[in-house]
C-alpha cells in the first residue's frame, strides 16, 4: 500500500525506477567530468603547515594572520597542483552535475568521488586563504565560487551520504569566506 501511495506521488520505488528517473546531464553541461579531472589530478598535501581541512591545528582565528610557514607551505603546494587547478573556470561556468552512478548496484555502490570533491574544496579553501592573505579578493572570490561548484556537482543525488559530503562542502566554503571576511 506505501509503495503504491509513493507511485501515485511520482517517486521511485525500485533502484530500476530511480535509475530510469535520473535527470541526463549532456556532458557539455555536465560540471562533474571536468570536477573528477581536477579530483584524479590534485595531489595530498604534503607540506606540514598548510591551512588544509586535513592538517588539524591549523586553523588560524579570523583575525590572526598566517605565519610564515603556512604562506610558504601553502604556495608550495597549490604549485604543485596548479595544472589541476587550472580547470576550475570550467566548472564554475557549467550549470549542473551528475556523477552517473550505478544506482542498480543499491548498497554495493562505489562513491569514490565524494572524498575526491571534498578534497577539491578543501584545496580551493586553502587557495582562497592565501589569496585573502596576499590581497587578492577577485581571486579569493572565485575560488569560493568553486567551492559551491563542487558542492552543486552533488546537489541532485538522491543519496543521504553524498548530500552530507555536500553539505560539508559547504560549509568549508562558508568557513573559507567568514575567514576572509
Amino acid at each position: 500500500v506505501r509503495l503504491a501511495h509513493l507511485r501515485e506521488l511520482g517517486y521511485p520505488t525500485s533502484l530500476k525506477e530511480l535509475a530510469a528517473s535520473r535527470p541526463h546531464v549532456p556532458d557539455a553541461e555536465n560540471l562533474c567530468i571536468p570536477l573528477s579531472t581536477i579530483a584524479n589530478q590534485l595531489q595530498a598535501p604534503r607540506e606540514k603547515w598548510v591551512p588544509y581541512a586535513g592538517n588539524k591545528g591549523l586553523e588560524f582565528e579570523r583575525t590572526e594572520p598566517w605565519s610564515e610557514e603556512a604562506l610558504r607551505d601553502t604556495r608550495s603546494y597549490l604549485a604543485s597542483n596548479s595544472n589541476a587547478l587550472s580547470r576550475l573556470p570550467e566548472v564554475i561556468r557549467l550549470p549542473r552535475g551528475d556523477n552517473h552512478l550505478d544506482y542498480g548496484k543499491g548498497f554495493n555502490m562505489l562513491l569514490p568521488q565524494l572524498a575526491k570533491f571534498k578534497s577539491v574544496a578543501q584545496t580551493l579553501a586553502a587557495r582562497a586563504g592565501l589569496a585573502a592573505e596576499e590581497g587578492r579578493p577577485h581571486d579569493a572570490l572565485t575560488d569560493h565560487l568553486g567551492m559551491i561548484a563542487v558542492a552543486r556537482g552533488l546537489d541532485d543525488e538522491p543519496i543521504l551520504i553524498s548530500q552530507l559530503v555536500r553539505i560539508a562542502i559547504e560549509t568549508i566554503a562558508c568557513s573559507s569566506v567568514e575567514r576572509e571576511i
